[in-house]
Parts: C-alpha cells; structure tokens; sequence
C-alpha cells in the first residue's frame, strides 16, 4: 500500500488511468482495487483525483493558468471532465474556487 501511495503522490500528474497505477507496480487492477478500499475505504481513482485536484486548488491560487492548462497540465481527458471532478471534491467549479 505504501508503494502505491508513494507512487500516486509523486507522479499524479503524469497519470492518465489506474492501469498505469497497477502496471508500474506490478499489481493486477483488482487487487489495487481492494487494497484501497480496504486500507483507505476510497477506490485508487478516488485517491488520484483527490490529489489532482489538491494541486489543481493550488494551481489555481497561485498562479494565473487557465483551467484548460492545469487540465492538461494534469492530464485530465478533457477540460469538462476536469471541471467535473473538481466540483466534485471542491464543491465549486475551478474558476468559483480562483474568485474566492
């Protein structure tokens, strides 16, 4: 668990999907699955959105990128999908969390 942690904390950026996650570890998608429901109770994808958007948070509050750079910059999918998951966790969209 704590290679995986470790992992995820130092590359999160860089990561597009869990699959990546479990390839470097070596680690079948399910048994990284259960790991992280067991030890955190939150699945491993919760677990890197949670910590892209930290960042995104911190993108947003100290330097003036837009939403579209810190999507890529992060890697998201899109921006849509970006400003989704934010509002997710954040409770606001990212321009919202910018203006506070």
């Amino acid at each position: 668990m704590y290679r995986a942690l470790q992992y995820i904390d130092r590359e999160y950026a860089h990561i597009t999907e869990v699959k990546q996650i479990a390839r470097e570890l070596s680690y079948s998608e399910y048994y990284l699955s259960h790991l992280f429901k067991e030890k955190l109770g939150i699945t491993t994808k919760e677990y890197l959105d949670r910590r892209k958007v930290a960042y995104a948070a911190e993108l947003l509050e100290q330097y003036d990128l837009t939403v579209e750079q810190i999507s890529e910059h992060l890697n998201f999918s899109s921006t849509r999908v970006f400003q989704s998951v934010f509002k997710k966790y954040m409770g606001c969209s990212p321009s919202a969390h910018r203006n506070k």
